[in-house]
């Protein structure tokens, strides 16, 4: 009897789990979209690294400890799935193209890929080398589109705070503008 009634207790607890992350996801599901088509730049690349963002944060789930923003945490998954495909991407571009006389020269388009995700990459840099609050209220502004009024329950502040550290972040990613203009040219 005892044996059942845990396992009862268990599958509960599991499934209230599943419902919760549920809820979550799907409260994530447009910012998730959006951020993945910035990176992805094709919508089948981007619904792939939305679906493996969610399987991850799923595998992960007991890693986030609830210190920061969800969203915020779930971009960082994104963003690290998206860095490991480029780099993989980039070890398979080595074949040798010259196997496949027949095919059709695909360096302008790879040479424009590549040039977009380096631009993501640079900004993805940036954005690292301001502080985390700052680039929070810059993310939830710009990427997720939030007013300001959201921004700042989402950071547990004010309207006005919230938009001074969205304004401090835009003044030090313009402080950036020129190891942004080297890279991107």
């Amino acid at each position: 009897m005892k044996d059942s009634s845990s396992r009862a207790t268990k599958d509960g607890h599991a499934e209230a789990e599943r419902s919760r992350f549920d809820r979550r996801v799907r409260a994530l599901k447009d910012t998730l979209w959006r951020v993945a088509t910035s990176l992805a730049k094709e919508a089948d690349e981007a619904d792939e690294l939305v679906q493996k963002t969610m399987i991850r944060m799923w595998e992960r789930r007991d890693s986030y400890t609830g210190a920061g923003a969800y969203r915020a945490w779930a971009v960082a998954i994104m963003r690290n799935i998206w860095k490991d495909d480029l780099r993989r991407a980039q070890r398979q571009a080595h074949v040798a193209l010259d196997a496949c006389p027949d095919m059709p020269d695909p360096e302008a388009d790879v040479e424009a890929k590549r040039w977009a995700r380096h631009r993501a990459e640079v900004l993805w840099t940036a954005l690292d080398r301001i502080g985390a609050r700052e680039r929070k209220a810059l993310l939830a502004r710009h990427v997720d589109g939030l007013s300001l009024s959201e921004v700042g329950r989402m950071l547990g502040t004010s309207r006005k705070t919230a938009d001074e550290l969205v304004q401090k972040a835009c003044r030090q990613l313009r402080s950036m503008d020129d190891m942004l203009e080297l890279t991107l040219n």
